[in-house]
Order: structure tokens, then sequence, then C-alpha cells
């Protein structure tokens, strides 16, 4: 998986220097080429989230069937591996990305309306905004909690092995783990029977 990441890293970086070269929108809906205002924007906006974004930290923490990756031999600590993996959290800055989708969103809003002659009531579309950052939140917090388990090497008290889910597709998994978070996130419960 170590090479599906840097090809993912790389993607965000080309992805990052495009940006420097891509024109914006103004409030008009006009589009502004200027190339020092669009730096500008870009750079006061979203580069540095963008940039931490795409740094390969994989690199840093790839052991390659070694005892310690680089992380862990700069730390010098024993257990150092397992807080090395804390550095994955920081591709969640990724998640900041997910601000130019609702702006995206908001524009095919307003590129419906103009085309088709519709109008949809701006509730509607808050309503819409709304469940999509649920679902991604609850895909989110699902993914954290199995990363935690993981973390630990699955002990035999967690609710993983208890469901039997340590040996399944990452598929079953997945979809076990959204559950567990969307029946957090409306207070069902920590204890949801497997």
């Amino acid at each position: 998986m170590l090479a599906v990441h840097l090809i993912i890293d790389a993607f965000f970086f080309l992805d990052v220097i495009k940006n420097f070269f891509t024109g914006i929108l103004d409030e008009n809906d006009k589009i502004i080429m200027d190339a020092k205002l669009v730096r500008w924007k870009y750079f006061t906006h979203y580069f540095f989230s963008d940039l931490l974004s795409s740094i390969p930290f994989d690199v840093f923490l790839a052991t390659n069937g070694r005892e310690n990756s680089i992380i862990v031999v700069i730390f010098g600590f024993k257990h150092g591996l397992k807080m090395a993996k804390l550095f994955r959290l920081s591709e969640v800055v990724r998640v900041t990305r997910a601000s130019h989708m609702f702006d995206s969103v908001n524009l095919i809003f307003i590129r419906m309306e103009e085309k088709m002659n519709i109008h949809i009531p701006d509730g509607y579309a808050k309503l819409l905004r709304l469940g999509f950052g649920a679902l991604l939140l609850g895909h989110w917090i699902g993914c954290l909690n199995f990363m935690l388990v993981r973390l630990y090497n699955f002990p035999e008290d967690s609710w993983v092995v208890s469901a039997g889910l340590r040996y399944e597709s990452v598929y079953v998994q997945w979809s076990w783990s959204f559950f567990k978070a969307l029946a957090q996130m409306v207070m069902i419960g920590f204890q949801t029977p497997p």
C-alpha cells in the first residue's frame, strides 16, 4: 500500500502546483487570470493545508521489514512506531479540501437554478449539505475507531474482535465501523451488539 499512498500524495502535490496556475472566480462569477492575484489568494487561503496534506508521511513511517522506521530512529524510543503512526492523522488535513467541495456544490446549485429555471430553496440546499457532512463525519469517526483498535493489535475485549471482524474483508470492516460511528452519532450507544 506504500506505493498507492505515494501515488496519491504525488497527485495532491500536483494539485498544489496546478492551483498556482488556475484562474479564480470573483463575486460576479468573472474569471480572474491575473497571476499575482491568483497566487496570492491561493497562498493566503488553502496553500498550507494543501501542502501539508501532500507530504508523504508514509515514507517516514515505512519499516520495510526492519524493526525501526525513520521516525522511531529519530525519536529513539521503543514504542515509537505506535506513536509514529499517529503522524498519519496529519492526513486528516486533507479534510480541509472538503471546503473546496462544498464551494463546488454551491456552484452546482446556482448553475442548476440558472440553466433549468428552477429554484432550490435554501433550506433544501442546507439540508443536503448537512446530510452529506454527517455521512462524511460518520466515515471519519468509523475509520478512526477501527484505526485505534488496529493500532493496539486488536485487543481481545475490543468491539472488532467481539464482532468477529478481524479477518473479514475491508468492506465488511468499513461497513461495521461506519455503522458503529453512526450509532454513536445518533446516541444509540457504544455497545451495539454484533
